[in-house]
């Protein structure tokens, strides 16, 4: 690390995205918790993914994780806790949603840092049905670029992660504003409710999380910082 202050407002394309090797943390019968850690220059920065216990599912989980790519760069963190109310927060529901968490704030030798992230993943659609045989053309999008395949793992996650919305937020902080960018199918973010498809371009949220919804199985692309403050 050096002394060099970061940039308060990197560009996604200053990511190096990494793929993800998440490990499991813990797991009771209420909740799956799993964690990787992206790095830069030095830095760490925990991504955290909790989920409904999988039972038998565990190995197409990790297979979905496995495909998560993240990355991101230091920004300047508030001195000052948030003063969120605890009651702004959404109270979690692991029956509807599957929860990112970016932990905050990236400790180095240069002090307490927030980070601006990237994360390209799927989220599993409305369409997608545990009782259906896997769409034919999965495997032809496994063998397609990157995009594609991560909104094939996303359908193929049906028992698991089927009809359920990606929740972002920070563990030790917030997340003003978030732009995401679909890369392959339809879907819906919110604050505010606003639909993201393929060449729709980026929508930004605000507020103290994000959320992402699958219309149809939908890779997308997140991008934001996430601080104390």
């Amino acid at each position: 690390m050096t002394s060099k202050q970061p940039d308060p407002q990197p560009e996604a394309s200053a990511v190096r995205l990494q793929r993800m090797r998440f490990e499991l943390l813990e797991q009771d019968h209420n909740k799956a918790v799993y964690r990787a850690f992206m790095k830069n220059d030095g830095a760490a920065c925990a991504l955290t993914v909790t989920v409904a216990p999988p039972g038998d599912e565990v190995k197409k989980l990790q297979e979905f994780m496995d495909d998560v790519r993240a990355g991101f760069v230091l920004v300047p963190d508030p001195a000052e806790d948030t003063g969120d109310d605890p009651k702004s927060v959404p109270e979690l529901d692991l029956n509807k949603q599957v929860l990112f968490e970016v932990g905050v704030p990236v400790r180095t030798p240069d002090g307490l840092f927030g980070a601006f992230v990237v994360v390209e993943t799927a989220v599993a659609g409305e369409d997608t049905d545990p009782g259906e045989d896997p769409d034919p053309r999965v495997a032809e999008f496994r063998a397609a670029p990157e995009h594609q395949r991560l909104a094939a793992a996303a359908y193929l996650q049906a028992k698991v992660l089927a009809g359920k919305d990606h929740l972002y937020r920070a563990s030790g902080g917030v997340v003003r504003t978030a732009t995401i960018t679909a890369l392959s199918g339809t879907g819906t973010v919110r604050s505010p409710i606003q639909t993201i498809k393929v060449g729709g371009g980026g929508k930004k949220v605000t507020g103290t999380t994000a959320v992402v919804h699958g219309v149809t199985a939908c890779a997308y692309r997140l991008a934001g910082p996430f601080t104390r403050a």
